[in-house]
């Protein structure tokens, strides 16, 4: 598990809230293209992963890392 970045309670790793934001904003963006359910899936694991960084736990780097390589993938071929 990382640890939250010192300046700000609610980063996880290195990653930015505004990063965990964008992440949604795509998957949110792609499902209102598509209707796809694997795309409201992502949203909700964002909005999981969301609560958390805001309740003060950390997800893993890596595994922020995947969510966001999978969306920006995801998106890059509906485009």
């Amino acid at each position: 598990m990382c640890s939250c970045n010192k300046n700000s309670a609610n980063s996880p790793c290195t990653t930015s809230n505004n990063t965990l934001y964008e992440m949604r904003r795509l998957g949110v963006r792609a499902y209102n293209r598509t209707m796809n359910q694997e795309y409201m899936d992502f949203i909700l694991e964002m909005d999981s992963v969301l609560y958390s960084v805001g309740s003060g736990q950390c997800p893993e780097q890596q595994y922020i890392d995947t969510l966001k390589n999978y969306i920006e993938s995801e998106y890059k071929k509906l485009n």
